[in-house]
């Protein structure tokens, strides 16, 4: 289902909760649902977002917005960056109040076609959102100081607006966030820990960026990192006289077993024998083979 689907004809976007969270504990919140949209502005720090099967690090001057019927939870861990200060809000639907405008006629435009498609497929990120910054602090003033609904509802409509404005003009096809993806795995390779390292620094939900590369790859992101992590591996043993128990550290593997099951799957030898016959095969033959094949 389409996320402006979950919203009746007739009806707007009104305000649960909004805060201002500043120096934020370490805690671990519980996975809850409720409304239809809620938004989050990091103005500094950074925090992890669990939304569904989604995992978000939130860094410095994002913005995020997401379904908030799917269960999601925010983390404050020893992890990230402290200290924290987060601006948000959760909004229900509700039938609209007079001077508003539907959000299903506000869309009826065109303007939210690609908020729409964003958020029915997960989380939307913006990555440097500080120009929102004085709007989002509009809301949370109105919301403290008079609670007008009618007014609320306009300024989430001029953020919603906003927003879709920026997606649309920031519109990426998939293949250059494919793109986008390979040029991270291949300069940070040595220093990933995980998919969420990946997905924060392109700006993806996790499960889109999977979804995207795998349709335009055939492969997992996993599996390219892999690949990349492999053949640094194979310039290094032949290139360098650096000890094999080096090697996987300086490519991101900290398992010399792992390094090894990895290097024998991908070329069917050793790191050891791969770097014994690739010598013996530069100095038969005067020259050297390529790299990332198994020598002959």
């Amino acid at each position: 289902m389409k996320w402006l689907d979950k919203i009746p004809a007739g009806w707007m976007l009104a305000p649960d909760d909004m805060y201002l969270i500043t120096d934020c504990p370490i805690f671990d919140m519980n996975p809850h649902e409720h409304g239809v949209l809620e938004f989050n502005y990091l103005q500094d720090g950074s925090c992890l977002y669990q939304i569904g099967e989604d995992e978000i690090l939130l860094k410095r001057r994002h913005l995020l917005l997401f379904d908030s019927s799917v269960p999601h939870r925010v983390v404050f861990s020893q992890g990230c960056e402290s200290p924290s200060s987060l601006l948000g809000g959760s909004f229900y639907a509700c039938a609209a109040a007079p001077g508003c405008l539907p959000l299903q006629d506000l869309a009826r435009g065109g303007e939210l076609r690609s908020l729409n498609n964003h958020l029915s497929d997960g989380p939307v990120i913006l990555s440097d959102a500080a120009s929102y910054g004085t709007l989002l602090h509009r809301m949370l003033s109105e919301f403290d100081e008079t609670h007008n609904h009618t007014y609320l509802g306009l300024l989430l409509d001029q953020l919603l607006m906003d927003v879709a404005r920026s997606l649309d003009s920031t519109h990426i096809h998939p293949s250059n966030h494919v793109q986008r993806i390979k040029d991270y795995v291949q300069f940070n390779y040595s220093n990933i820990l995980n998919m969420e390292d990946i997905a924060s620094s392109v700006c993806l939900s996790k499960n889109y960026m999977e979804r995207i590369f795998r349709q335009q790859t055939g492969s997992t992101v996993w599996q390219y990192l892999t690949d990349v992590r492999m053949k640094a591996a194979c310039t290094l043993l032949t290139e360098t006289d650096m000890c094999i128990g080096e090697i996987d550290e300086h490519v991101g593997i900290n398992s010399r077993q792992n390094f090894y099951l990895l290097f024998r799957k991908a070329y069917g030898i050793s790191p050891a024998a791969y770097r014994k016959q690739f010598r013996m095969e530069r100095d038969e033959t005067g020259f050297n083979p390529p790299h990332g094949r198994s020598p002959k």
